[in-house]
């Protein structure tokens, strides 16, 4: 395999993992279908607001002392092994169903890591105004370019991201005179 068809194979693996909004909001109420609402309370309370990884969330009595906090339906605690086994079954659901749900064919491979790809995502999204180094520090990434590894397009419209530049200009008084006919020898007037 070339290193460019490597490349493009791992960027779409890893784009699979990561939720719009309206996907969050598919899987999470597909997932609060299940029997055992730990699961969504894991995915949702847990993996997708702290950014912590599965292997983090593992609460044991040891961390509360107290029983773990997450259990199957049937007492034990949850492992990332069950966790995965109720995504995929979560999956297989919106895989099946999710087009006359929805409205939308779901194409995505939700892991336990997706929650943390979303969690860094939508801290740096508009609106947030998260800076970047708290961000690290919440997740214990030892340097920039691991976070932004985390960091994922969200399909923002060119008319968003024209606002937030007219938005830009505005807050920084920049002005411009009328735009006056120019040409050199690569434009193509």
């Amino acid at each position: 395999m070339s290193v460019i068809k490597l490349e493009t194979f791992l960027e779409k693996k890893r784009e699979a993992k990561f939720l719009e909004i309206h996907e969050i909001r598919a899987f999470f109420e597909a997932l609060s279908r299940r029997r055992n609402p730990n699961y969504y309370d894991l995915a949702i309370i847990v993996l997708l607001f702290s950014g912590l990884r599965i292997g983090e969330a593992a609460f044991t009595k040891e961390d509360f002392d107290a029983e773990s906090v997450f259990r199957t339906e049937y007492g034990s605690p949850i492992t990332s092994h069950s966790f995965r086994e109720v995504l995929a079954r979560v999956e297989t659901d919106l895989i099946k169903n999710c087009e006359e749900r929805y409205g939308f064919k779901w194409t995505k491979h939700v892991t336990p890591h997706s929650f943390r790809h979303m969690h860094i995502t939508y801290l740096q999204s508009e609106g947030m105004k998260v800076a970047i180094k708290e961000i690290i520090e919440r997740v214990g990434h030892a340097n920039y370019e691991t976070t932004m590894l985390y960091t994922h397009s969200q399909g923002i419209s060119e008319n968003q991201t024209v606002k937030a530049f007219d938005k830009f200009i505005d807050r920084n008084n920049f002005r411009f005179e009328a735009l006056k006919s120019w040409s050199s020898k690569y434009s193509k007037y």
